[in-house]
């Protein structure tokens, strides 16, 4: 029941009581051995630290995180702790290894068929280059992540995509490939 509060509290907003909520099912997880909800649990801790811009708090439980799903397997949950990762690493502007853990993210998400994942990625990565100074690549990313959002019918995703592009403030005609002549 705290996991699910703590889902909650973030989602409205309140990452303080969100944090608590959190640490509460962590430690109940723990007693039970339930390595798979510790994995989960850990991700949300690190999302609500990262939203009070704790960066290094959150990579100590993303750590955690990432051994805990690679020892029981969870292929899905791995990309989406090596997501978050990069946001961690993105939010702290420690852009070079925020682009290491963001390339791992994709590929993670493409590997699983994780669509929600591989759009995040897209625009978390979006943001890195706009900060590193590389908006038309910016851009492409989020042309990218805003079809892969209306493809698989997410709203709510593709309007915050769409929110980014409107934020970069560049052309919004993706870059086309030519050939040499």
């Amino acid at each position: 029941m705290p996991l699910k509060l703590g889902v909650l509290l973030a989602a409205a907003g309140r990452p303080d009581e969100a944090r608590g909520a959190f640490l509460q099912a962590l430690d109940l997880h723990r007693r039970r051995a339930d390595r798979r909800r510790m994995g989960v649990t850990l991700n949300n801790l690190a999302d609500v630290l990262l939203q009070l811009d704790q960066s290094d708090a959150a990579l100590v439980h993303l750590q955690e995180s990432l051994r805990l799903r690679r020892e029981i397997g969870d292929e899905l949950g791995l990309g989406i702790t090596i997501l978050t990762i990069g946001q961690a690493y993105a939010r702290s502007g420690r852009y070079r290894q925020a682009y290491g853990w963001l390339d791992r993210a994709l590929t993670a998400a493409r590997d699983t068929g994780n669509r929600e994942a591989e759009w995040r990625v897209l625009t978390v990565r979006a943001k890195v280059h706009r900060d590193t100074g590389q908006q038309l690549t910016a851009r492409d990313d989020l042309h990218l992540a805003l079809a892969i959002s209306e493809q698989t019918g997410d709203a709510i995703g593709a309007d915050e995509v769409r929110r980014a592009l409107t934020a970069l403030r560049v052309p919004a005609t993706p870059r086309r490939t030519t050939g040499q002549r």
